[in-house]
């Protein structure tokens, strides 16, 4: 499995994209990726952020899927990890159980 919070991992990765040179890269989700971390400190998120901000500058898009917490409001974790991103959208789901998903977008 791999893991974005591990230098080793961050580097597989990077030469995936450098020889596949995507567009987008979907990271889902950042629970799931970055084991081994305190996931409410704002200074165990740092390696992550740094090497998201390389792949920005590379010009790679990337869409970081994050879960909400408990309170399934806000998100888990620290908030620092909205501080690089362009755009943080949330999906509320409408609870229909009816056919297909419904969801308000923030």
């Amino acid at each position: 499995y791999l893991n974005i919070h591990n230098h080793d991992d961050q580097i597989l990765i990077n030469e995936e994209i450098e020889s596949l040179q995507p567009d987008v890269l979907i990271l889902d989700n950042l629970s799931s990726l970055s084991s081994g971390r305190d996931e409410n400190s704002n200074s165990d998120i740092d390696s992550i952020l740094h090497w998201l901000l390389q792949l920005r500058h590379k010009g790679l898009a990337v869409i970081l899927v994050h879960h909400a917490g408990k309170n399934h409001k806000d998100q888990r974790g620290p908030s620092r990890i909205e501080d690089i991103m362009d755009t943080s959208i949330r999906l509320n789901g409408e609870n229909n159980y009816g056919e297909g998903a419904s969801f308000t977008i923030e």
